[in-house]
């Protein structure tokens, strides 16, 4: 604001307001047309968004708030919050239209269409930043970095195998300092998302014999890019339900047994196998360690990973499932909830590493 209308508005004293520092000054829709001049002080002017609080700007000392109301006496189109104590004069929306009162009509069309403008402009603005923020909170996380793992790992992988009696493996240390590099992530973090994939059933490591370095199958890095679109479905649909969903442990475990059960007893992988409940009920804990768990069962149902087909005799209803398809999810399901909320320092200090400040 110009020295000259600083000094004409501080003619007059009687209107002035103090606030404390978190105070609201105004909110979003109440009743606009007054204008505010800090004194002194600093204030933040934000809007609600889908919830969302977006910062749109920072006014201090000499500058004027409330300006897009005061020539129409609409609602305020955002909110003003003190940073710090602050005093202000206020200029009332009556007074404004005093001395706008001699201006030409067509001048004040200009005023109004230019506040409508830049009122178009900050809701823009204000979009931008929402789609900045989703972007910083669900795209660059650990879920993200596991996604970029993945793809890495697959690609690299080639360059850092072994052959062992005709069966071709990874080099776990190897490929990692090489996507370390290749990422420009620290190789700790790297480490981290490996285990990650480990304890989630999605990589299997195993010691190579001759040389006695550990080792990934070169099959289970290949399969890692059902995860890749895994993680892209999980944006809406079924997929999204699935990640949302707090699994119980025991449904896990129940998931996991099903597959090792199908696998044990060479009732194929890829297409749907039926089982006759009663012998399932039987032979499952005997094979895999776990109980049959009809809520469980339900459970799986709900998310059309098995399902079950009744006759008059419970007993001979017909479980059905693909073991490779239930497997595989149950693991996706497991990884992007452990992606979801890993802590890189916290599992870091675990593995005896150090945590990087600063490194991606």
């Amino acid at each position: 604001m110009s020295e000259e209308l600083k000094k004409e508005m501080s003619k007059d004293d009687k209107n002035i307001l103090t606030f404390t520092a978190g105070t609201t000054i105004f909110q979003e829709n109440d009743k606009g047309g007054d204008i505010y001049l800090i004194e002194a002080g600093e204030v933040e002017i934000y809007r609600t968004f889908e919830n969302t609080r977006v910062p749109l700007a920072e006014m201090k000392n000499g500058e004027l708030i409330g300006l897009f109301t005061c020539l129409n006496d609409q609602p305020r189109t955002a909110s003003a919050e003190a940073k710090t104590d602050v005093r202000f004069k206020v200029i009332s929306h009556k007074k404004i239209l005093q001395a706008i009162g001699d201006l030409p009509k067509w001048f004040l069309i200009i005023l109004k269409e230019y506040s409508i403008r830049l009122h178009d402009i900050e809701d823009d603005y204000m979009k931008q930043c929402i789609t900045v923020d989703e972007y910083k909170s669900k795209a660059l996380t650990p879920v993200y970095d596991g996604r970029l793992f993945c793809t890495a790992l697959n690609r690299l992988s080639r360059f850092c195998s072994v052959t062992v009696d005709n069966e071709e493996f990874v080099l776990v240390d190897k490929v990692y300092n090489l996507i370390a590099e290749t990422l420009g992530m620290n190789v700790g973090r790297v480490k981290v998302l490996g285990q990650t994939f480990l304890d989630s059933g999605l990589l299997l490591k195993e010691v190579e014999q001759d040389k006695k370095k550990q080792v990934f199958q070169v099959e289970g890095v290949q399969q890692l890019t059902d995860f890749v679109q895994f993680i892209i479905k999980a944006r809406d649909g079924k997929s999204k339900r699935m990640v949302e969903t707090q699994w119980p442990n025991r449904a896990v475990k129940f998931g996991r047994s099903l597959a090792k059960y199908a696998q044990f007893k060479n009732l194929g992988s890829a297409t749907e196998i039926k089982i006759r409940f009663g012998d399932l009920e039987t032979d499952l804990e005997k094979v895999t360690g776990t109980a049959y768990c009809e809520e469980s069962e339900e459970f799986l149902i709900d998310f059309l990973l098995m399902k079950r087909e009744t006759t008059k005799n419970k007993h001979d209803d017909l479980i059905k499932y693909i073991p490779k398809t239930l497997g595989r999810t149950v693991a996706n399901v497991v990884c992007y909830q452990r992606l979801g909320r890993l802590d890189y320092k916290k599992e870091l200090k675990k593995m005896g590493l150090e945590y990087e400040t600063g490194s991606s």
